[in-house]
């Protein structure tokens, strides 16, 4: 019964670990509101929502429209507006694990997207 119960501790750790590193688009798309309070060079410059879609593309008060890619908890924003092209580089997280998605904007500063629908 112990070596059964562990087994299952040890499959659910396991399933956690592998959820967190790997984020397929259907748990990344969506609608994500940001908590910053302060503009963030190369992104928001307040409070912002950023809507994620299953082909690739993405849309953003700050940013405008463009396309994304996701590696493993990395995700990548790319952008074309008047003067050329841009990319942001973030990662993914989840709260303790578990939960919706946040994209990071500014880790030392505590801000982030997050996931509201």
């Amino acid at each position: 019964m112990t070596k059964r119960l562990l087994l299952m501790f040890l499959v659910l750790i396991g399933f956690l670990v592998f959820w967190n590193n790997f984020y397929p688009r259907f748990s990344v798309e969506g609608v994500y509101v940001s908590n910053n309070t302060r503009p963030i060079i190369e992104g928001p410059k307040s409070i912002d929502t950023l809507t994620i879609y299953s082909n690739g593309t993405f849309e953003n008060g700050s940013w405008g429209k463009g396309e994304y890619s996701i590696d493993g908890d990395q995700i990548h924003f790319d952008i074309t507006y008047d003067y050329g092209k841009f990319g942001f580089n973030t990662y993914l997280s989840r709260t303790y694990f578990i939960g919706s998605p946040k994209i990071q904007l500014d880790s030392d500063l505590g801000f982030y997207y997050e996931k509201i629908k």
